[in-house]
């Protein structure tokens, strides 16, 4: 629709507001200390499906194409847009868009669910399927560090050096036994490495790197076994902070 201009004192416009306002501005802007003159003249009419724009795929072709005022400026039956449009990823790469005039915020709003706590409620960060792997994932490392420990090479040395000094009907070797004095003053050969890496240690051992609440006296000697455990501390700082 064509703005048409009439004799006399009224002027009847197809449009009107705040665009068809700063469009006539534009048109007739006079020269300013910062601001260069302006000065074309334009025909106005609405666009053909009312529509701002979007990328449509033509199946004839196999192509895509832009509908609404897009469509129109691509196509070349419009040189100039004056709307409230929207400025989109995909817009800026074939279109040239001035600053806004208006900064628009779109929020959805939803309503607050109220959640109620109960004992469970530290359970939430993790499913229940994960919370039982991580529980049976203890038991297996346990296992596995209880058996790596137990035929590892160094543990075999120690039992065998063991056997050896209770065996032994002569005085054993300093190297291998500590003597320790009982309440009657009898002296007692006990064996350096009598302390095993055992099942419950190890149960003990996992679990106080999972839960950091210390680990006892009774750790891995074996280089395989303290590896292990240096994974498996690693897997428990990340179950820990990713629950946390």
């Amino acid at each position: 629709m064509r703005l048409a201009f009439l004799l006399g004192k009224v002027t009847e416009y197809c449009c009107y507001g705040y665009c068809i306002d700063l469009l006539r501005h534009l048109a007739n802007r006079p020269s300013g200390p910062h601001e260069n003159a302006t000065s074309f003249t334009y025909e106005l009419h609405m666009v053909g499906d009312g529509q701002m724009g979007e990328e449509l795929f033509n199946a004839m072709n196999e192509t895509k194409v832009w509908s609404g005022i897009v469509g129109e400026l691509t196509t070349g039956m419009a040189d100039l847009s004056v709307a409230p449009m929207t400025i989109t990823p995909e817009r800026v790469t074939i279109l040239e868009f001035t600053k806004p005039f208006k900064y628009l915020g779109m929020t959805i709003l939803v309503k607050r669910e109220r959640f109620k706590s109960n004992l469970a409620s530290f359970l939430q960060p993790f499913e229940s399927t994960l919370w039982v792997l991580v529980g049976v994932s203890v038991h297996v490392v346990a296992l596995f560090l209880y058996l790596l420990d137990r035929y590892s090479a160094i543990r075999v040395l120690h039992r065998k050096e063991r056997e050896q000094a209770t065996n032994n009907t002569s005085p054993p070797n300093n190297n291998n036994i500590v003597v320790e004095s009982s309440r009657e003053n009898e002296e007692v050969v006990k064996p350096k490495y009598d302390e095993e890496f055992n099942l419950s240690s190890s149960m003990w051992f996992t679990w106080g790197i999972l839960l950091n609440s210390g680990i006892g006296d009774e750790t891995p000697k074996a280089f395989s076994t303290r590896a292990l455990g240096m994974v498996w501390a690693g897997f428990a700082m990340i179950i820990v902070a990713s629950s946390t």
